[in-house]
This record gives structure tokens, C-alpha cells and sequence, in this order.
């Protein structure tokens, strides 16, 4: 080999540096070589030269044959057996047993790299340099880290190979020097300050090292597989976790916006119009009286109205009384005589008939005139015949629904209007109900389904009370739900009828103080009030949008449904993608390492690694293809308690598109740190 007026120079910012001037040199194809000098003489930069490591200098070498390099660092792969390393360059274990038994290392062939000491190591970087059959063995201080038993050892192996070819050494031990006798190159200050010339040797043809065969390579690839198989479980782990993120993403962004801003109204009651007093008093004699006809009145006069709840469950709007017949005296006095002869000697008989008998006399008395038959009294008399014992309760102060007594709120939907539904059907008779999907969620719990469409067909008890209960089917499950409350969804008129024949006064004479109506999700709610206050024209009260009555707290009505979403989502996923970045970066030295091995002997990189990950991407489909099932039913829970729109039924499309994504995502990060990893960017 032969270096003639080499130059070599650092660029920085502030200045240029000169590490090697005019550097003429020739080394013998055989014998030991040492270069020494102090650090920051340019050894190591004289030493990528003559490897061909560094190829930016000026000058020019001549090259008789193969270079091959003892690396200061321990440049094995630690994970793999001695044996596959030393299989890394060349395919027959005869000689590798060979070159094992002559080095005192063939006890040590399926141990692991990383369980043997440096200088096994060091023996071991030696012999498979040895394997490549080169020319020039280039050894950066070798017997660095070594005591003085294995600094001889290795400097016996390297004065024995010697003899055949040609070893360079790095060294600062200049003992060795005089022990092992060979030919010195002193350097200093970027130039030869003592130089032996030695005779040129015939000169050798050089030799490459050839690229393996395909089917070398992948039984490289079952080996880094069997040696790295924890991380790559971590990797395929994280992948799948990735790729669940951007199935629930694809799976809801469609839709996602306008289901989240409609199932929030629902969520926050923003599409219920509630009456109120106009001077908000919530005491029960500041508000007009409604009925049956004004609920017809303003179905057909204002648009954007789907249903109804009459007033009479006093939780709904946290009154104490929402219902009061509109009774004249003579029609009381009828309707105590109608009780039956047991029941008259009870308490609550006794209380309405001395309350009434007050009233009266309390007029007289103040009055001086007998009570007039024209003016209405308003007393609750709901349950005169509701409950055979007489008990005094409102009739519709509880509305429990199944045999697991969930407490519900019920709508009232006009015939031909619509909800969102995820399963079923609208209802079409009075015997038919579509529930919200959190009272779905809770009943597919409690039975025990396979899914929550089994619900559809099932027959359930709504029960008013203990007096009153009537069996319904579920046709559907809506989307809807309240953040506070399971909801059933009835046709118009379900409830009067099931109460009517309950109730002792005649239904025309009913009369609601307080009734909330259902606006379209889709419809602006504040105009649809407006319009109801113009057409019924009501003196006392006035009908608000629920989220700006009196009851509501502005703060907590907000609807923050897509931010939640955008955090939920967004925010597993940049965490997940996050630490699969951080796997790649304490892994990076290992790779490095490893893939300036590989490359080296003849594999290519970009293959092994790229077999590798389309093999963990391949698992992480075939595993979220396992577990379709079971990751719709948990996808589906987790949307339906924090209220967003269900993941098709049918996701095939979706596990496509996702692979798809998922496979972009991983490629992407992977060449990212391929690159920078080799570039040194990282």
C-alpha cells in the first residue's frame, strides 16, 4: 500500500485545521506496523484513510488488496452468539471451529457476545476480520481496556497473523513495541516525524467481499429476531396501540363533528325549552296553566319542535309541584265522593277533604259570600284512585323502566320525526321505545349481551310509581343521551294514555304549570323559543332554553365534547408515538453499531430492517384482526360513556385504512432514525 502527498483538512467556523501534510507512506504486505505519536498528531485520521473509511482528503492512495479493520470499540452484535457473528462473514463452520480451537475460543462458540470478557471480545473482533481473508488488519488500540494477560494474548494472535499479511496498529503502549518487534511510524502534528521505509511486496490483486444471497439474508433476519426479540415485542406493542388510536380516529372522523355538536345538545339539554316565570320566581302560582291544545298548537305553528315532556315530574326542573288540575268545586267534591268506601276513612281522604273545607271557609269569612261555583281552586288531587291505599305521592315523581328499576326521563316524540339512531328504528305505536345508548350500555351490561343490539326486540316494564306499569318494546338505541340521566324515547301521547284511566278528573280539564319541549338538534333552540312565546302569547311565563333558565349554571353547561375528543385521541396518540420514538433513541448506539457490521461484510441494511418491519406491521394487522370483536365492544363502550358516536359494525374498511396509516407512520419514523442514526443527525 502506498500513500503519496496526502493532505487532509478540518473545516470549522472560526478556522481551518491541517490534521495530515503531504503524508507520503508505503506498508508492506506483511509484518507489523505500528503508528504512534501523542493524541491529536493525526493517527486515527491517517488510520481512515488507509481503510477507506474517509475518502475526503488530497493525495492518492494505492491499494493492493483487502483492508479490513479491528475496531477500537468492541464491534460485535452482543445479542447474538459467537458463532453468528462469525457467520456474518463467512458460511462455513468448519472454519470457524477451525479458527476457534487454534485461538483457544472453540468452548465458547454458542455463548453469547455480550456474557464473554473484553479480551475474548477483542479475540473474537480479530478472528472474524481473519474470516474476511484480507490483506491489511488494521487494529485501532487493540489492547486498550486489557490487562497484561490478555494484552499479550492478543498481541500473540496479531504478531502470528503477521507472518501472512499485513497488521497496522494504533498504539499508545509503546512497550509493546519493543516486545513485539516490527516496523514504527512516529507522527506529530499531522506529519511523519519517523519513517522506515520497507521494500514493496509483490503486489496482490485486491479482493472484495461479495453480497450474500437472499437466503442469507433472511436467516440473518431470523436471528436478530431471536436476539432482539424483546424489543421488537415493545415496538409491536406500541404499533397495535398506534394503530387502535387511528382506528378510533377513522372510525369517528366522518361524523365526528356533527355527532359531537348534536349529541352535546342532548348532553347538556341545550335542545330543551323549559317554562319559566317571567319575573323567575320558582313559586308554583307565578306561572300560566298549559294543555293538551297548546302542546298540538305549537307543533303545527312552529318549526324545528320534535316532542315534548309535559310538567309532571318535579325533578326534571326541581319544582315541588308541577301539576294542578284545573277544578272548580263542585267537580272537587265529585271526584272525593268517588273514592271507595275503604279508602274514605284513610288519611290522605281526610287531608283533601279538610284542606278543601279550609279553603272554603277561609273565602266566606273574608268574603262574606258563599264560595262561587266559576272560580277554579288548584289542588293536587293526582292520587285520589292512582294508589288503592291512598298513599299521597305524585304520580310521575319516579319512572323507573326493566326489571333493574334505572331511573329514567322520558320524551315524547310527534309521530314522523327523527333522532339519530346507531341501532333499530323509529317508534311507530305506543308500545314501542327507543332508549339513549348510556341506558343501552347499562342494560347490555346487566343482561350480560354479546352486543347492545340484542337489546332490539326486548320487551321491558316502565313502571310509574307502584301503582302503574306498562310493558314496551325497544325498537332502537339512539345516540342521545344526558350527562345526568338514562332517557327512553316514547310516541306523542304514550304517557296521557297510560294515565288517564288512572286519574279521577277528566283529561280536559288537565293542566301543566310546567312543560318542556324538545327542539331539532339540528335547529337553532333560541329562535324555536322565541317563536313559542309568540304563538301561545303566555302572560306569567315565558319558555327559555334549558342551558339559559334560572336552574342552570352557565359554567357547567359548556359543551366541551370535541375538545375532550381532540385530547383523547390526539393526545394517546402523540404520547404512543412519542415513546416509540424514545425506544429508537436509546436503541440508536446498538444500531449503529450493528448496522455498520452488517454493511461491512456484505448485507445490506435497508433489507434486514425492512423485512423486520414488515413483518411486526403484518402481526399488529393479523392481531387487530384477531381481536376485532372485542376491540369494536371496548371502542364502543368507551364512546357511548363519554358520548360519542359508536365504531361501524362492520369495520373491515376501517382495519384497511388504518394498516395503511399505521404502516405510513412506522416507515416514516423508522427511515427517520435509519437516517439519522447513519448520519449521525440523531
Amino acid at each position: 500500500m502506498k500513500l503519496s502527498h496526502i493532505h487532509k483538512v478540518y473545516h470549522n467556523k472560526n478556522n481551518d485545521i491541517h490534521a495530515l501534510k503531504d503524508i507520503n507512506l508505503t506498508i508492506a504486505n506483511q509484518g507489523l506496523t505500528y503508528i504512534i505519536g501523542p493524541s491529536g498528531c493525526g493517527k486515527t485520521t491517517l488510520l481512515n484513510i488507509i481503510s477507506g473509511k474517509d475518502k475526503d482528503y488530497d493525495g492518492q492512495v494505492e491499494n493492493s488488496g483487502l483492508v479490513e479493520c479491528v475496531e477500537q470499540n468492541i464491534h460485535l452484535i452482543e445479542n447474538m452468539s459467537v458463532l453468528d457473528n462469525l457467520l456474518l462473514v463467512i458460511n462455513d463452520q468448519n472454519k470457524i471451529m477451525e479458527m476457534l480451537e487454534h485461538f483457544e475460543l472453540n468452548d465458547f462458540i454458542h455463548s453469547k457476545v455480550k456474557k464473554l470478557s473484553v479480551g475474548q471480545k477483542k479475540r473474537i473482533q480479530i478472528i472474524r476480520s481473519l474470516l474476511v481473508d484480507c490483506d491489511y488488519l488494521i487494529c485501532d488500540e487493540p489492547t486498550s481496556a486489557l490487562d497484561y494477560e490478555n494484552s499479550h494474548l492478543v498481541m500473540d494472535l496479531l504478531q502470528e497473523i503477521s507472518h501472512k499479511k499485513s497488521v497496522i496498529i494504533v498504539t499508545h503502549e509503546l512497550a509493546l513495541i519493543d516486545e513485539y518487534v516490527g516496523h514504527v511510524i512516529r507522527m506529530g502534528k499531522g506529519v511523519i516525524e519517523e519513517y522506515q521505509e520497507i521494500q514493496d511486496e509483490p503486489i496482490t490483486m485486491k479482493k472484495k467481499i461479495s453480497l450474500h444471497h437472499i437466503k442469507e439474508h433472511f436467516s440473518l433476519i431470523i436471528k436478530i429476531i431471536q436476539t432482539r426479540y424483546a424489543t421488537l415485542l415493545v415496538k409491536i406493542l406500541f404499533t397495535f396501540f398506534i394503530g387502535c388510536f387511528i382506528f378510533v380516529g377513522i372510525s369517528l372522523f366522518p361524523s365526528l363533528d356533527q355527532m359531537i355538536q348534536q349529541n352535546g345538545k342532548w348532553q347538556t339539554r341545550d335542545n330543551l325549552i323549559i317554562t319559566q316565570s317571567r319575573d323567575h320566581q320558582m313559586s308554583s302560582k307565578t306561572g300560566d296553566l298549559y294543555d293538551d291544545q297548546d302542546i298540538q298548537i305549537v307543533r303545527d305553528n312552529v318549526n324545528g319542535v320534535i316532542g315534548y315532556q309535559f310538567g309532571w315530574q318535579a325533578a326534571q326542573v326541581s319544582f315541588n309541584s308541577v301539576f294542578y288540575p284545573e277544578m272548580y268545586i263542585d267537580d272537587i267534591k265529585e271526584a272525593l265522593s268517588t273514592m271507595k268506601p275503604e279508602d274514605q276513612n284513610k288519611d290522605f281522604y281526610q287531608t283533601c277533604l279538610s284542606i278543601l273545607e279550609n279553603d272554603v271557609k277561609s273565602y266566606e269569612k273574608e268574603s262574606g259570600q258563599s264560595f262561587p261555583k266559576d272560580i277554579p281552586l288548584y289542588m293536587d288531587y293526582r292520587n285520589i284512585e292512582t294508589f288503592q291505599d291512598g298513599e299521597d305521592s305524585s304520580v310521575l315523581d319516579s319512572v323507573n323502566f326493566s326489571d333493574y328499576s334505572f331511573d329514567v326521563q322520558y320524551y315524547q316524540l310527534f309521530k314522523d320525526c327523527q333522532i339519530n339512531l346507531l341501532a333499530g328504528r323509529m317508534m311507530e305505536n305506543n308500545q314501542e321505545v327507543v332508549i339513549s345508548q348510556n341506558l343501552a350500555l347499562e342494560l347490555y351490561k346487566a343482561k350480560h349481551l354479546e352486543s347492545m343490539e340484542q337489546l332490539i326486540g326486548m320487551n321491558e316494564v316502565l313502571q310509574l310509581n307502584k301503582g302503574l306499569s306498562e310493558e314496551l318494546q325497544i325498537v332502537g338505541i339512539a345516540y342521545a343521551q344526558n350527562q345526568d340521566d338514562y332517557m327512553i324515547f316514547l310516541q306523542e301521547g304514550t304517557m296521557e294514555n297510560l294515565l288517564s284511566h288512572h286519574h279521577i278528573t277528566n283529561k280536559d280539564k288537565v293542566k301543566y304549570l310546567y312543560i318542556s319541549f324538545i327542539s331539532d338538534v339540528q335547529e337553532d333552540e333560541t329562535t324555536i323559543a322565541q317563536n313559542i312565546n309568540q304563538v301561545l302569547n303566555s302572560q306569567k311565563s315565558e319558555f327559555v332554553v334549558y342551558t339559559d333558565s334560572i336552574l342552570v349554571d352557565d359554567s357547567s353547561v359548556e359543551n366541551l365534547q370535541s375538545l375532550y375528543f381532540y385530547w383523547l385521541i390526539g393526545g394517546g396518540f402523540i404520547v404512543l408515538i412519542a415513546i416509540y420514538i424514545l425506544i429508537l433513541f436509546f436503541d440508536r448506539k446498538r444500531y449503529r453499531k450493528e448496522t455498520a457490521i452488517y454493511q461491512h461484510y456484505g448485507y445490506q441494511p435497508l433489507i434486514l430492517y425492512d423485512v423486520i418491519i414488515a413483518l411486526s406491521l403484518l402481526i399488529v394487522f393479523i392481531l387487530q384482526t384477531i381481536f376485532s370483536t372485542t376491540l369494536y365492544h371496548f371502542f364502543n363502550t368507551i364512546a357511548v360513556q363519554l358520548g360519542y358516536p359508536l365504531v361501524s359494525s362492520s369495520p373491515l374498511v376501517s382495519y384497511l385504512l388504518t394498516f395503511l396509516i399505521t404502516a405510513i407512520i412506522i416507515i416514516f419514523i423508522e427511515g427517520v432514525n435509519a437516517y439519522a442514526t447513519r448520519t449521525s443527525k440523531h
